[in-house]
């Protein structure tokens, strides 16, 4: 979500209340909510799009606000949710936008392997080689602090914090059920930039 007049933006890591943020900040953004697909109401869940960027999507990676803002990119302050990725898989796996979904541990395992660390979503381009690597200018919103977190951004925008919306709930397991330690050990690795930035464990 890309707020120009304020040189803000949000970028929304997949199942970290980025819903939540994003319709709660609907009218100080150029973005429009959309619905894209059938599972979409435009209320829990939406895509947005943006009609002076038109390749931005709701999920779009820091490298795809780089390209799309060429060199104004650097004029932005940059915010981001996190959260514990045990938790944040398990409710990825759960969401409703996948329909209902019985546990499985095998199809679980299958699902965690591919999915986005939060790496990914945060690494640019740049330097002598133009390789990837994450951005350190990143004002990061824990999941798990979120209402408290949530005014920094507000703060950046110059807007009075308003309530939080609670949007795209998944009903699920514990996190600690779900992984064995073969899985976890594989997370524990894989997704080891968030778990350093938010000081999480298992």
């Amino acid at each position: 979500m890309i707020f120009e007049d304020r040189k803000v933006i949000f970028l929304h890591v997949p199942k970290t209340g980025g819903n939540s943020i994003q319709d709660t900040l609907r009218d100080y953004t150029e973005d429009e909510i959309i619905i894209s697909n059938k599972r979409q109401d435009g209320i829990e869940r939406f895509e947005l799009r943006n009609k002076k960027f038109g390749n931005l999507r709701k999920h779009s990676s820091l490298q795809e606000y780089k390209l799309a803002l060429q060199n104004d990119f650097y004029k932005y302050q940059i915010f981001t949710t996190i959260r514990n990725p045990f938790d944040r898989l398990v409710s990825f796996y759960f969401s409703p936008h996948r329909g209902e979904v019985d546990f499985s541990p095998k199809e679980f395992s299958e699902f965690v392997r591919k999915q986005e660390p939060l790496e990914n979503f945060l690494s640019i381009r740049r330097g002598f080689f133009n390789n990837l690597k994450p951005y350190d200018q990143v004002n990061y919103l824990k999941f798990e602090n979120l209402g408290e977190d949530f005014k920094k951004l507000c703060r950046a925008l110059h807007i009075d914090p308003p309530t939080l919306s609670h949007r795209n709930i998944s009903k699920r397991l514990d996190y600690k059920e779900c992984f064995d330690a073969k899985l976890k050990r594989w997370v524990e690795k894989q997704h080891r930039f968030e778990i350093l930035i938010g000081n999480y464990k298992f």
